[in-house]
């Protein structure tokens, strides 16, 4: 069963929303209201074993103190995150008739962004759609490509905007419309946290904006991976992670960026080849597989072991060098040494007087311990 909420000035459109779903998530489905953010607490209280998603934007932060009562709680917050991280160079405009989540997204927008000025935000009222086809033809202008239809009556009379939008702004000339709703579908038609991906699909191949001479992917595995994120979080150590929206993001020794989405969806930047990216997706999985191993052996990962993970940056392995800068593990310094220990192009046993003399025998251990990764690989 998902239980879908929706704001207080969408009552009346509940049961409509309720089949439109159902449709889309091809699973069983019951809408309902909630008024504010602390009824929403404590219905989630009650709800703990539901899958639940949210059909407003409540900003990372809170979505993060909802995941506490309800691990499984999702909400537009995280779908916009899967359309930009799905046309990362296209820039997309979000629709919406809610003030509340107006508000929302326009406090959050840069942290939804992967890349800059991505996102615009447009709130009209439902009744003026001419106003908003106006507005629409001025962002097009300003090289937006799509919009994201982002509240409940905008999902609903989606046909009526597009046809709206071909009688008053003419021939779409690559403009397109995304409906939310089916992005919600691709992201609950991914198997559940119970088995781990074993299987990728490459679903597009893109220009790299970085680098003309290299390319982006995007691929699906076959299973989503929201409760192994943290294990991988702690085994990239040159990595962020936006918890509360299920994004892991890292570098590689050769330069490429992943990002890792809880729904299972991959990005790959800056790779040089289809092959390569295949190679990297194949590793990915051999590793989630560990990851996976590590869940089922330990748990989830604690929280002052992601809180010490958080703290964990260049400065931190800095202090527990020796600081003479003696260059016998090649590097000009032990700066230089620490960057490269946090990317991973460099390993604790170069530096040797770390290893070698007694005085440092301490910062050694608690080096260690921080760079060691529960994945075992």
């Amino acid at each position: 069963m998902l239980t879908v909420f929706v704001r207080r000035e969408y009552k009346d459109l509940c049961e409509e929303i309720r089949r439109v779903i159902e449709k889309s998530a091809n699973r069983c489905v019951e809408v309902d209201v909630v008024n504010n953010l602390e009824e929403l607490k404590s219905r989630l209280e009650k709800l703990q074993a539901e899958e639940v998603f949210l059909l407003f934007f409540v900003g990372p932060n809170v979505l993060s103190e909802l995941k506490k009562l309800c691990r499984d709680v999702k909400s537009l917050d995280e779908l916009v995150m899967h359309v930009t991280g799905t046309f990362t160079n296209e820039r997309i405009v979000i629709l919406t008739t809610s003030s509340d989540d107006e508000r929302v997204l326009l406090e959050f927008k840069a942290m939804y962004e992967v890349t800059p000025r991505q996102l615009d935000i447009l709130k009209v009222t439902s009744r003026d759609l001419r106003f908003l086809m106006n507005e629409l033809k001025r962002l097009i202008t300003l090289g937006y490509s799509k919009a994201l239809l982002g509240s409940p009556d905008l999902l609903l009379s989606s046909s009526e905007v597009e046809e709206l939008f071909l009688e008053v702004v003419g021939v779409k000339g690559g403009f397109s419309f995304i409906n939310a709703l089916e992005v919600l579908g691709e992201v609950f038609s991914v198997r559940g946290e119970g088995s781990k991906p074993s299987s990728f699909e490459i679903k597009r191949i893109l220009p790299c904006i970085a680098d003309s001479t290299k390319i982006r992917v995007i691929a699906q595995l076959d299973a989503s991976i929201g409760k192994v994120l943290p294990y991988l979080y702690l085994h990239f150590k040159n990595s962020k992670y936006l918890e509360s929206l299920g994004v892991l993001t890292f570098l590689t020794n050769r330069g490429e960026m992943v990002s890792l989405y809880s729904s299972g969806k991959v990005c790959i930047v800056k790779v040089d080849s289809e092959h390569r990216a295949e190679e990297m997706l194949r590793e990915l999985l051999m590793l989630i597989s560990k990851a996976y191993e590590a869940y089922v052996r330990l748990g989830p990962v604690r929280e002052d072991t992601l809180e010490a993970r958080r703290r964990l940056n260049v400065m931190s392995i800095y202090w527990l060098l020796p600081k003479t800068n003696c260059r016998a593990c090649g590097e000009p310094g032990c700066m230089a040494f620490a960057f490269k220990l946090l990317s991973g192009e460099t390993q604790i046993s170069k530096c040797k007087p770390l290893l070698e003399e007694p005085k440092f025998k301490d910062a050694y251990e608690k080096l260690k311990a921080m760079m060691s990764s529960p994945i075992g690989w």
